[in-house]
């Protein structure tokens, strides 16, 4: 290899090459292009690299490299693109980077890298695109990440980065996407971002972040995905957000938001997700929510959130998830959800939904989740529930519910938690009594039938039977017919194992 001087492009990517880079490669003077990237190649990257000094593009990414980043990568002063992501690097970035002032990409994700980031990196000034998640960097995100209003992707996510957002990027409108995510910042979030005309993506979950959710978020006509979870955001939810109208993912959920969820919101018809649990929501579900037509997920959990559930929400007939448990949602389940085909996860447990289960959601199918509990539902478990097949957890505990349960093994094999405190439950499922057998009513209608067919005949044996023996028969009819009416009312009782007293049972 090393007598190959004019060589100026390697491109063995996706081989399948084994083994480490040779030393070698050092004398390669002419190459422009060095592309490694998708072998499993490992052991460290040769310090013989930094000779390269017509090396525009170095790809070593997703290979299992490790050792430390040579600072003679510093030397390649021409270097555009440098990409070392998906391998086992360990240490921290070499000082000595902040000489590539070319550089454009610099993408180091998916390592073990660690320590701060050199603040010599503040002197490229024209990347593009800075990819640093998944590792195990700490300290500020560098300052002049965008000083020249280039940066159009910039990722940290799952480090250990604190401080504040760079001043850089609230004025960086090239930004497309921005995945922050799962480190500790802080600041105030209406202050530390602007309006992005080009923004696509942006999750800003799992940090320290506060403030209130800025109007600037509803001025970006592009963004898709706004993702700022497990914050400390308070105050109201935006109108103005209604009007990004190419969302399809909005999760702002484990705040402090309050206020009333705007109807507006209804605008987001190409909405897929729509995540607001967790938060100090007050107010009624919007009937507008029927204009989310492709929504897959509606999670409202753990809110303050009144009224009933709209019938509206069964438009929604893309719904997958729906989950509007721990709020304070009144009135009866609409049988509307019914004609949710595809939902999956139905969870509307915790609130104070009264009256009967609709028979209507024996319809759904594809359900494999069902919370109901800590409600006050009552009457019999509808029958049509025996058609779920797909069904693998349910809960109904803490109603009052009663009769039997649907013979299907998600209700045999589901523990007696999920059956508790409900008022004569019976079935075969842990903890509960078998049913009693519903008596036949075969006999009486062999009766009957004999009664109908002695009526028949009797104007042909009028002329035949005394007066005094037609008494006697038709009292004799009367008996057979009414007795096994008395009979049943009595198995009625025995069947629900009726006393006379509640047998609503507490458990502790």
């Amino acid at each position: 290899m090393g007598n190959l001087t004019r060589l100026s492009s390697v491109h063995l990517y996706g081989n399948m090459l084994t083994g480490s880079i040779l030393k070698e490669i050092g004398m390669l003077q002419s190459l422009n292009i060095l592309n490694l990237s998708n072998n499993m190649l490992s052991g460290p990257i040769p310090p013989e690299v930094g000779m390269l000094q017509s090396l525009t593009t170095l790809g070593l990414n997703n290979n299992t490299l490790s050792g430390l980043v040579p600072p003679e990568v510093g030397m390649l002063q021409s270097l555009t693109i440098l990409s070392l992501q998906l391998n086992n690097f360990t240490g921290s970035i070499p000082t000595s980077v902040g000489n590539l002032t070319r550089l454009r990409d610099l993408s180091l994700f998916n390592n073990h890298l660690s320590g701060t980031i050199p603040p010599t990196i503040n002197n490229i000034t024209g990347l593009e695109i800075l990819r640093l998640g998944y590792n195990h960097f700490n300290g500020r995100l560098p300052d002049n990440v965008c000083r020249d209003g280039l940066l159009a992707r910039f990722t940290a996510q799952y480090n250990n980065f604190t401080g504040q957002i760079p001043l850089s990027l609230k004025n960086c409108t090239s930004l497309i996407r921005v995945r922050l995510h799962g480190n500790q910042l802080t600041g105030n979030i209406s202050e530390a971002f602007g309006i992005y005309p080009n923004l696509v993506y942006i999750e800003l979950s799992d940090n320290k972040f506060y403030g209130v959710l800025s109007s600037k978020w509803g001025h970006c006509p592009n963004l898709t995905s706004l993702k700022i979870s497990n914050n400390n955001i308070s105050g109201e939810i935006p109108v103005q957000l209604g009007q990004a109208t190419q969302l399809r993912v909005v999760d702002l959920s484990s705040n402090h938001l309050s206020g009333e969820i705007p109807k507006e919101l209804g605008r987001l018809t190409w909405l897929l997700d729509l995540l607001l649990d967790g938060n100090k929501l007050s107010g009624k579900i919007p009937l507008e929510i029927r204009m989310l037509s492709n929504l897959n997920r509606l999670n409202l959990a753990s809110n303050n959130l009144s009224g009933s559930i709209p019938d509206q929400l069964g438009e929604s007939l893309n719904l997958i998830e729906l989950n509007l448990s721990k709020n304070q949602i009144g009135e009866s389940i609409p049988q509307t959800i019914s004609n949710i085909y595809t939902l999956g996860s139905l969870d509307l447990s915790q609130n104070r939904l009264i009256g009967k289960i609709p028979n209507q959601l024996g319809r759904l199918q594809s359900l494999e989740l069902l919370n109901l509990s800590h409600n006050m539902l009552s009457g019999l478990f509808p029958s049509g529930f025996d058609d779920w097949g797909g069904l693998i957890v349910v809960d109904i505990s803490y109603n009052s519910l009663e009769g039997p349960l649907p013979d299907r093994k998600a209700f045999h094999s589901a523990p007696f938690q999920a059956y508790r405190n409900n008022k004569n439950l019976c079935g075969n499922a842990t903890g509960l009594k078998p049913c009693d057998p519903i008596p036949t009513n075969e006999p009486q209608k062999r009766k009957s039938n004999r009664s109908v067919v002695i009526l028949i005949v009797l104007p042909l044996l009028g002329s035949l039977v005394p007066v005094g023996g037609l008494s006697v028969l038709f009292q004799r009819i009367w008996k057979r017919k009414f007795k096994p009416m008395e009979e049943q009312s009595q198995d009625i009782f025995a069947i629900w194992g009726y006393d006379g007293r509640n047998n609503l049972q507490e458990y502790h």
